[in-house]
């Protein structure tokens, strides 16, 4: 996605000024500037980026790692529900009349849950039932605020999730498993199974208070005959999970960043800005940094609830053609990290990107920052925007060689 660097190494700082620079550094990997505070050589710049608006895209949800299972209301974040979409697969390889006695077994569906992500309270237990899907649907096209259907007159299956649950095995109804049976014994039922047969919504009862992750990998319908004391799995042939999100709680200050896609941030660097500042100057750094809100987040998540950690930023250039997918899946332009563990500030190496605007062919200014999951975990954060005190405001920091 990003462009090759025309011209960057014609333009870069003489090798003589680079000697002198490498010679009088400190080798200090702290904050901003630490490296060369104290080189009466060096002299440094701040540029506000306030040109900052919010976006919001429907991420996709299908076919990820985790399939987002629970209610949670969050104070900053909203109330949040994730139904999930479990479909299994026709036909599964050991079916046969020596390993099953068709119309004399059962079904289970199981559930594996990730032990180490919990979002929300962590000692909790939740309630769910299964309900078959009405509505079409597709895995690798699905998203996360797409409509979705179910049959509520008809509970298939009902279970919970405990704090320390990572298995879940339920029985599901006769009357659903023998609907899927007419699929598993008839051959010629392929596209009919594809399009008709739409598997089961498994959603959460109102008293949630947690979001549990099922392992995709780890879930599977098992088909079970007593009297012969068989088991046959059924791996998942799709799922999906759809979400709700309402009544949020975000601060002037801030933007919320969301791992759905359904929050993110543009930002627009001052071309001429930037030009002007660094067109006379030897640039040795710059750095773009961002804030997160934490003061306000943490205060608000009461104790012994969770939310998943975010490490890492991406910024991307703006795109056009099914930008979701880009910004999920796509190759990241920028990454920006944690100056450490804990830290509210994220960093930026953006000297080449400044080198080539200011010298070379560089013509993209707006970038899109977010927190775009591929693997399905609930993610969100608040990020300082335009209206936070000067310290906390987006900007970019110039490190240059003093004339």
């Amino acid at each position: 996605m990003s462009k090759t660097n025309k011209g960057l190494y014609s333009l870069c700082i003489p090798l003589f000024a680079l000697l002198l620079l490498v010679a009088g550094c400190k080798e200090n990997p702290g904050s901003v500037g630490n490296d060369y505070i104290d080189n009466p050589e060096l002299t440094f710049d701040t540029l506000a980026v306030s040109q900052i608006e919010t976006r919001s895209f429907s991420g996709y949800s299908g076919r990820l790692a985790f399939i987002p299972l629970g209610y949670y209301d969050d104070a900053v974040f909203g109330e949040v529900e994730a139904i999930g979409m479990v479909k299994p697969i026709r036909r599964p390889a050991r079916i046969s009349s020596d390993s099953i006695e068709l119309g004399n077994f059962s079904m289970y569906l199981e559930i594996g849950i990730d032990s180490l992500n919990t979002y929300g309270d962590t000692l909790s237990q939740t309630s769910f039932t299964a309900y078959p899907v009405t509505s079409n649907w597709r895995g690798a096209a699905f998203r996360h605020d797409q409509a979705l259907n179910f049959d509520e007159s008809r509970p298939v299956a009902s279970f919970t999730i405990g704090a320390e649950d990572t298995m879940v095995v339920e029985q599901l109804s006769q009357d659903w498993v023998d609907e899927y049976e007419v699929y598993l014994t008839d051959n010629s039922l392929d596209s009919t199974y594809n399009y008709d047969f739409k598997g089961l919504a498994i959603v959460p009862d109102n008293n949630s208070s947690k979001i549990s992750f099922a392992v995709a990998s780890e879930s599977r319908f098992k088909i079970i005959n007593e009297a012969q004391t068989d088991t046959v799995s059924a791996g998942l042939m799709d799922w999906a999970y759809s979400l709700n999100r309402s009544n949020t709680n975000i601060p002037p200050e801030a933007n919320a960043l969301h791992s759905t896609l359904e929050g993110m941030t543009k930002v627009q660097f001052p071309e001429e800005e930037i030009k002007t500042l660094m067109g006379d100057k030897n640039l040795v750094r710059a750095e773009f940094l961002l804030y997160e809100n934490q003061e306000f987040s943490t205060e608000m998540l009461p104790d012994n609830h969770n939310r998943l950690v975010i490490n890492s930023l991406s910024l991307d250039f703006l795109q056009e053609n099914d930008a979701a997918y880009e910004y999920q899946f796509g190759a990241v332009d920028f990454v920006a990290s944690r100056e450490e563990t804990g830290s509210k500030k994220f960093v930026l190496n953006l000297t080449n990107y400044i080198n080539n605007v200011v010298y070379g062919s560089e013509d993209r200014y707006e970038m899109l920052i977010g927190v775009g999951s591929s693997s399905g975990a609930l993610r969100s954060m608040l990020l300082y925007n335009e209206s936070a005190p000067d310290s906390l405001t987006p900007k970019i920091i110039f490190t240059s060689l003093a004339e």
